[in-house]
């Protein structure tokens, strides 16, 4: 279990950032405040720094801040220590989560067909149409769903892969925009 997800901390408002700041602002906002609060300069703002790394590791691997963007969507609304509401800007651009992440196919018998699923979904800002690419190779798109009928998303995308020979490892991928 991750630190954050013990004791809730924002790490947005840690960094002095907006939830849909690009991965360089974030990067450039750690940096800064970093320099700016190292505790070389000055020993009192050891739990600052702490709390600096914190957010920037967590917000710097993709799949930690997948997970941790999904706890700050059911959290953002209230402060963390004082219960007060507070309100965000809504994020300016779409943000797709795609689930699971990774699929393996293993031990696929040549002309054999293995079949999965992902769902996609937006945890972000207004889009007007979501895009993934088919690549129609050993592993293609079979058909897909939207899992409401309000929207297009949450999106079910089946797939299937087939192997042509055996002891061969194959690796695609399908990318979502």
């Amino acid at each position: 279990m991750e630190q954050w997800e013990q004791y809730w901390k924002d790490y947005y408002k840690i960094l002095q950032v907006d939830f849909s700041a690009e991965p360089e602002v974030i990067e450039a906002a750690y940096k800064k405040l970093a320099k700016k609060y190292h505790t070389d300069h000055n020993p009192e703002t050891e739990d600052l720094m702490k709390n600096l790394n914190e957010a920037s590791e967590v917000l710097r691997d993709l799949e930690k801040k997948r997970r941790y963007d999904q706890e700050w969507h059911r959290k953002s609304g209230k402060h963390a220590d004082s219960g007060r509401t507070y309100t965000r800007s809504p994020p300016k651009k779409p943000i797709p989560l795609v689930e699971p992440t990774d699929i393996s196919f293993r031990d696929v018998s040549p002309g054999k067909i293995q079949k999965a699923s992902f769902v996609i979904r937006n945890i972000g800002g207004p889009y007007k149409k979501i895009w993934f690419s088919d690549p129609k190779s050993w592993v293609r798109i079979t058909s897909y769903t939207s899992l409401t009928t309000d929207d297009e998303l949450p999106l079910k995308v089946e797939i299937e892969a087939t192997s042509k020979d055996w002891g061969r490892s194959y690796s695609e991928s399908i990318r979502v925009s």
